[in-house]
């Protein structure tokens, strides 16, 4: 009986075991071991997926970025690109048949292309070759131009060989220094040294690049990521970008919507939301044309202002805001097929749930929600939504759902890129406790291992 007896308590002390006591305590290691997801794109036909996967080295104190792909329903994973060099900002041409994206395996980083095909990504070619380097890509919708932008000397007027002698001028001088007579000089560790972002486009065919907002001025201005700052309208034939031309930007956020046409070289820059002193940005004209709908704030030189969506009617020049009502930020959105629907992330309580705004009434619902849901994509049925969701106690994966009715499916995890380090480290989820603050509630988030030595102090 004694030793039925002591086989039987050791079970049960099993199977009552925490299984977070089965895994290891998470390590600074550990940290460096998660992958991370980013750049999600489902191919117009809505069959395959592209995604960029980050990787880190914490012995070589070194990251890697390269692309993957995948079917709809996560089947087909592979790998697109490799090597030494990374890989970002990939984007499906307008007809599915190729990729575009952003390497410096040649030097600057330049605008490469790849034909997608079933199996593998197949052999990429540069199209760019400018010595300033690109960022933020964005095909047209008639697959003709792809827009960029660029750090370059504004007295060059979009000349490549005049750019890259005045840098080699700074690089090679006896004088090690940087000279600046105004603010933002420096962002981070980078210097302006006289420069100014321009948006530049690029032949999808030959390559050869164009400097459309020349000058003194930084277009777009500069942002800690968040939404592109220029946009094609549907016909390709005009382009809305971000721009400040206060005398002191430094101490302004009065961005503004500038409109240019990419047909006719003389005609100038226009500026359509002069009347707003703040902030206006992040355009994308609707799938139909009448509208450009952007994110704008009311309360100038306060970065902290609410995030609203806007529209700009281009027919008669008038701007309505849409979202006054709701009293979270707007992050990214996206206009529905038909331009009757703009679907938006927002901070809200913790989450970052998907809302929808119909944009005659003014009318927002939630649609989806799912802890923090990083960026998003649909197919072009509008019917099959993927995302990027994370947590405190999860990291990133790849899920889908499927919206029926207007409701949307209980969400599948299509990707699995973190599930050993899940498997073997224990990474535990926060906990949230609201407490009500001054004509407020506020919200508190402490991880599980936290509050559990609260909760066992408190007993004692």
């Amino acid at each position: 009986m004694m030793p039925r007896a002591f086989f039987l308590s050791v079970f049960l002390l099993l199977s009552f075991t925490s299984p977070h006591a089965q895994k290891r305590a998470f390590s600074i290691e550990d940290l460096y071991r998660v992958k991370n997801i980013s750049d999600l794109h489902i191919a117009p036909d809505g069959k395959g997926v592209i995604f960029v996967i980050t990787t880190s080295d914490l012995a070589r104190a070194k990251r890697n970025s390269h692309i993957w792909a995948m079917s709809i329903n996560g089947q087909n994973l592979r790998q697109l690109t490799s090597g030494d060099k990374s890989e970002s900002s990939p984007l499906f041409s307008p007809d599915g048949k190729q990729i575009l994206f952003i390497s410096s395996k040649d030097g600057a980083a330049n605008l490469y292309l790849m034909a997608f095909k079933d199996a593998n990504g197949g052999e990429s070619r540069k199209l760019t070759n400018i010595s300033t380097g690109v960022s933020d890509p964005l095909w047209s919708p008639d697959g003709k131009w792809i827009a960029f932008s660029s750090d370059v000397y504004p007295e060059c007027n979009g000349d490549d060989a005049c750019n890259k002698k005045i840098a080699e001028r700074w690089d090679s001088g006896p004088l090690k220094a940087h000279m600046a007579d105004e603010l933002l000089y420096r962002h981070w560790n980078a210097w302006k040294d006289g420069t100014r972002t321009h948006t530049f486009i690029a032949n999808a065919a030959t390559g050869e690049t164009r400097d459309v907002t020349p000058g003194k001025y930084d277009a777009p201005t500069f942002q800690l990521g968040g939404p592109l700052q220029y946009d094609f309208s549907p016909d390709s034939k005009e382009l809305v970008y971000v721009s400040n031309h206060d005398p002191v930007p430094a101490v302004s956020t009065n961005n503004d919507l500038w409109l240019v046409s990419l047909e006719d070289k003389d005609l100038k820059a226009r500026n359509i939301t002069a009347a707003n002193p703040a902030y206006d940005g992040s355009p994308k004209y609707s799938p139909d044309g009448k509208y450009i709908g952007y994110r704008l704030q009311k309360q100038p030189g306060y970065e902290s202002d609410l995030f609203r969506i806007a529209i700009y009617e281009r027919a008669t020049g008038k701007s309505t805001v849409l979202t006054e009502s709701f009293r979270n930020w707007v992050d990214e959105f996206r206009w529905s097929r038909n331009s009757k629907t703009i679907y938006f992330l927002a901070p809200v309580e913790g989450q970052n749930p998907i809302f929808r705004l119909d944009v005659a009434s003014k009318n927002i619902t939630q649609l989806f929600a799912d802890k923090t849901i990083d960026t998003s994509d649909f197919d072009p049925a509008e019917q099959h939504l993927l995302y990027i969701k994370r947590s405190v106690g999860e990291p990133q994966e790849i899920y889908s759902t499927q919206l029926v009715n207007g409701k949307a499916s209980p969400p599948a995890k299509l990707s699995h890129f973190n599930e050993a380090l899940m498997n073997e480290v224990d990474i535990r989820p926060a906990e949230t406790m609201w407490v009500t603050g001054s004509g407020a509630r506020v919200c508190k988030c402490l991880s599980s291992s936290l509050t559990t030595s609260i909760r066992r102090a408190s007993i004692r």
